[in-house]
């Protein structure tokens, strides 16, 4: 028997008898949103304190596997503009099953391993999988309930985008520890099966968005370039000189790649990436913040992992344990956006931020990490306050200037550009820590060096978000969530780039 139920507006709708019995729970969305998009984020940082323990068992060397876990990220990078092209053309439901099936045989790929090949295949896996799932499961849960639990949501998408990064050094630390890293990701398949039976029941069969449109296969090409080129070149740097033909050569193909996309993608009347739509004040600050602030966030924990194992010779459990502070700060960044969600002061949010941030990497730079844990352990948490505090909130920046029908495209090159930022800045900073060597000295000396690196580069980023905000002329404006969810139009009113002088 069909049952009514009310919509966002209050309607009463007829319930489709056919659909899944937790379409339309919302703690059931959430939950499927955290199972789909954390295994693969958590393992990302987990990977550095496991390394010593995966290089032996799997026969390898420290290069081949830097560049598993470099594929691993662009895998991820890259899922998430493709899925723009497949929620197109096929039905919602199918793909995410689709997807998640895919990851469960990464892991499994990971875990059952004895080479690198195998288990990099399994990563790339993972990471593309995940990269789908984030564009299949996120929008969704924004726009499809009621403009009240849009603050839960913006606290649910801080843990799910950014978050589970914590959770890595203390799983890592305590896989290594217990030479228990299979288990990891046996577990990690575990959580995939447990989102695959939710998204069974919870996930409508839906509609493509564009059965017959055109797949803009240049568009697909060039993603791939510009995502796996530049990660591999980031992963050489562990092996090879900056100077390297190899670094550098595949380095200017991949980002002039990236480059060619966003150009091409910004003239194309039917783009897979709304890079026109993007392509205003908010946006690009947005965009801005969350890349300047997430390659902030991975190269400060990067340096301070080096420090405590190479230059303090603590054991990776103890190594990941005193990054529990990380976790802390995640958890009040979270709750602290989802206040700010619906008021004026976002934008304050993220400068805020990237404040602390910048706190954090000069700390590094002139007190130093050794002088004691009462500094680690603040520098800690220092990263992820502020990283929750501007990856997440610089999304949702560029997101809500747009229409809501527009999300999933948005948070796809959203998430394209901040993952290339991040996975790319933090190899380089940990290049030039370790040019000085790997004695306790030289550690020290280099992590100070990283940690003014990271300082500058976040001074930079912060000043270009205050130039366009001053030469766009923004106001600060509480955004029209309801006109947004319910009506298609935009909940922030973003001037052009440098309207003021036009």
């Amino acid at each position: 028997m069909a049952v009514t139920l009310p919509d966002r507006a209050g309607a009463k709708l007829v319930a489709d008898p056919n659909r899944p019995p937790l379409d339309a729970s919302y703690a059931t969305k959430v939950a499927l949103v955290l199972v789909a998009l954390c295994p693969f984020i958590v393992v990302t940082t987990a990977t550095t304190l496991l390394g010593p323990v995966l290089v032996v068992d799997l026969h390898t060397t420290k290069l081949a596997l830097q560049i598993a876990n470099g594929m691993a990220n662009a895998g991820y990078a890259f899922g998430a503009v493709l899925a723009v092209a497949f929620l197109k053309r096929r039905a919602p439901r199918r793909l995410f099953m689709a997807y998640e099936g895919g990851f469960v045989l990464g892991c499994v790929l990971s875990a059952i391993s004895s080479n690198v090949g195998v288990y990099g295949a399994g990563r790339v896996l993972q990471g593309f999988f995940t990269g789908l799932l984030l564009v299949a499961a996120l929008p969704p849960l924004v726009t499809k309930f009621p403009v009240a639990k849009l603050s839960v949501t913006a606290a649910v998408v801080d843990v799910g985008l950014f978050g589970a990064t914590t959770l890595g050094p203390l799983v890592g630390g305590i896989a290594a520890s217990h030479h228990a890293w299979r288990t990891v990701f046996w577990i990690l398949g575990g959580i995939g099966v447990l989102a695959l039976l939710i998204a069974y029941l919870s996930v409508e069969e839906g509609r493509p968005l564009d059965p017959s449109g055109r797949l803009d296969k240049s568009a697909v090409v060039l993603a791939a370039a510009g995502t796996f080129l530049p990660f591999f070149a980031a992963a050489e740097l562990t092996a090879e000189p900056p100077t390297s033909p190899l670094v550098y050569g595949t380095l200017i193909v991949g980002v002039g790649s990236l480059v060619t996309l966003l150009v091409v993608e910004y003239r194309r009347p039917d783009p897979l990436t709304p890079v026109r739509l993007l392509a205003h004040t908010f946006p690009i600050i947005g965009i801005v913040a969350a890349m300047v602030t997430g390659a902030a966030a991975v190269a400060l924990l990067e340096l301070v992992q080096t420090f405590l194992v190479q230059s303090q010779h603590v054991d990776v459990l103890r190594a990941g344990l005193t990054l529990w502070p990380q976790v802390l700060g995640v958890a009040v960044a979270s709750v602290v956006f989802g206040a700010m969600f619906r008021r004026r002061g976002l934008p304050l949010l993220v400068l805020a931020g990237a404040a602390v941030l910048g706190a954090a990497a000069i700390a590094m730079a002139t007190v130093g990490l050794p002088a004691g844990q009462v500094v680690i352990l603040l520098v800690a948490a220092a990263i992820g306050l502020g990283a929750g505090t501007t990856v997440s909130p610089g999304l949702f920046l560029a997101a809500l200037s747009c229409p809501s029908s527009e999300l999933g495209p948005a948070f796809a090159l959203v998430e394209l550009l901040r993952s290339e930022a991040a996975f790319l800045f933090a190899p380089i900073v940990l290049r030039i820590s370790l040019s000085h060597g790997m004695s306790p000295s030289a550690v020290n000396h280099g992590v100070s060096d990283g940690g003014l690196v990271t300082a500058i580069m976040l001074g930079i980023g912060a000043v270009i978000c205050v130039a366009l905000w001053v030469t766009g002329g923004a106001r600060f404006q509480r955004p029209d969530l309801h006109g947004w969810l319910d009506d298609g139009r935009e909940a922030l009113r973003s001037p052009a780039v440098a309207a003021r002088y036009r």
